[in-house]
């Protein structure tokens, strides 16, 4: 999405044969085509798959595009009042307008789906928080394809940023359900890893509205454009770098166990 940025400042939608929607359409179905082919192409032709993928990709789109969208955009309408407000205002809105409500859909429709015999490992989990994080992103990255005057170079960034937020919640709430469903967790632990990684989303739009001195839309200058990107892509990795820590913990611990045991007979 950078090199993205870069190639298309110096050119001109009178330029651009196809016109300027059909370059957001392709930057909107990027992160699309990366899922299928890494994931669910290969999720496929592996000996063990995971089944589901497909059905959680579309309802999660679905849900996002029938109630998370018009819930946050025509009643909340978090943009209107959250970036003037104090700091704490602004990060408690953002992460209950906003955070909450797409960790709480991503959450029902994979507990509503493939709680059961869908779930057989903690692989399962990421494969199906990723399927979620890709299609929401894909729902909210649509507006961009039909914004009126959105420039490519700023629509790159956005649909950047807006993918890794998504995936920031989505892994935090995938670490809390593989604990709880496979690790034998309290399942209080489910609840707060839904508040936080609301937070987190909360967090990194709070703080990227503040730095960039705008709400959480395209940005109209280059200065509000690097600076809120970056600051997402930062705050994302480092997230993202927490959970996949505790993922490779929980993953070894009951290997742990079993050898332990085992030197102990």
């Amino acid at each position: 999405m950078f090199a993205l940025y870069w190639l298309s400042r110096p050119i001109s939608i009178e330029q651009i044969l196809l016109g300027e929607q059909v370059l957001v359409l392709l930057l909107v179905a990027w992160p699309v085509l990366l899922w299928l082919y890494f994931s669910f192409m290969r999720n496929q032709s592996s000996a063990n798959p995971t089944s589901g993928l497909l059905l959680v990709f579309v309802t999660c789109f679905l849900a996002a595009r029938a109630l998370v969208l018009p819930l946050v955009e025509q009643w909340l309408q978090p943009d209107l009042w959250l970036p003037g407000a104090q700091t704490i205002t602004r990060l408690l809105g953002f992460s209950l307008v906003i955070g909450f409500t797409q960790e709480c859909t991503r959450y029902f429709v994979i507990r509503y789906t493939m709680w059961g015999s869908g779930i057989r490992s903690r692989k399962d989990v990421v494969a199906y928080g990723t399927a979620g994080a890709v299609s929401c992103a894909l729902a909210v990255n649509l507006d961009w394809l039909f914004a009126t005057e959105v420039e490519v170079p700023a629509a790159a960034l956005a649909i950047l940023e807006t993918q890794l937020l998504h995936f920031t919640g989505a892994m935090t709430l995938a670490l809390g359900m593989s604990e709880v469903r496979l690790g034998q967790a309290n399942p209080f632990l489910l609840a707060f890893a839904t508040l936080s990684a609301s937070l987190q989303v909360g967090i990194l739009i709070s703080a990227r509205a503040g730095l960039a001195n705008a709400s959480f839309s395209l940005p109209t200058s280059d200065a509000s454009l690097w600076i809120g990107a970056v600051w997402i892509v930062i705050g994302a990795l480092s997230f993202l770098s927490i959970n996949a820590i505790l993922f490779l913990r929980a993953d070894r611990s009951p290997i742990h166990l079993a050898e332990n045991r085992t030197i102990a007979v």
